[in-house]
């Protein structure tokens, strides 16, 4: 856990809790931050969800267990990691201009608040890259059902090594149709611990996608435009075994 806290809050803490209950100043408090290292960053959010005692217990499992309930025993170099996020388009851009009060500015153009695209992406450590990328407000079963398949065709089929393909807890991932389709072709499924999203090398993707779409939005134009830039963004993202790594896969 890495608590937030204001220059008053530790103030107070200090006060009521240490041998020697001084009463610092803010400026005090700053130049102890920065003596230990310390710096300023925005806080990131873990769902109240992660911390009850089953999706404790849950997660202890996956890290501590074999199959079905964890992954121990698994070599990261046979697991595929997927999830969906949506990435919109807006499509609403307001000017300014000058009018008399109560009098409103009129221009013509584009009316609505953006487009909603849906991106499935599947990696391994090897670098293989899945994607889906549409138009479409999320994903459905018939969606995910039709992305595993596409996987599944990309896979050699037995005696190659059996994959485990992770994922969330989402209905469209868990219903009976996908996880009889993986397993019928001789392949197995695990879900990553519920409201983890750091125990998914996927998410890190996601992140550095983000990342490089904010530094190269002034490329999007258009539909197609958008779509390009996206593909070409993920053809080249890599490093997907540290990612693995990094987040605890042996």
């Amino acid at each position: 856990m890495h608590p937030k806290a204001t220059a008053d809050e530790v103030i107070r803490f200090i006060a009521f809790y240490s041998a020697n209950p001084r009463m610092y100043t803010r400026q005090d408090i700053s130049k102890r931050e920065i003596e230990l290292g310390f710096t300023r960053k925005c806080g990131s959010t873990t769902a109240f969800q992660a911390f009850t005692p089953l999706n404790l217990q849950r997660r202890q499992n996956f890290w501590t267990l074999p199959f079905p309930l964890g992954v121990v025993g698994i070599p990261r170099a046979l697991l595929i990691d997927i999830d969906e996020c949506g990435l919109w388009l807006e499509k609403k851009v307001r000017g300014h201009g000058k009018t008399i009060t109560g009098v409103r500015v009129r221009a013509p153009g584009v009316y609505g608040h953006g487009e909603k695209w849906s991106l499935i992406l599947g990696i391994d450590c090897s670098g293989m890259v899945w994607v889906r990328f549409a138009k479409v407000a999320g994903t459905t079963v018939e969606i995910f059902d039709d992305y595993v398949r596409t996987i599944l065709n990309t896979l050699a089929p037995p005696p190659a090594p059996q994959r485990t393909f992770m994922w969330d807890n989402l209905t469209a991932h868990n219903c009976a149709r996908v996880y009889n389709r993986v397993v019928a072709a001789g392949h197995r499924v695990l879900r990553r611990p519920a409201y983890r999203p750091v125990d998914g090398p996927i998410e890190y993707v996601f992140n550095q996608l983000q990342c490089q779409l904010t530094n190269r939005i002034g490329e999007v134009t258009d539909d197609v435009s958008f779509s390009t830039l996206v593909h070409d963004i993920i053809t080249k993202l890599n490093g997907f075994d540290a990612t693995f790594v990094h987040c605890g896969y042996t």
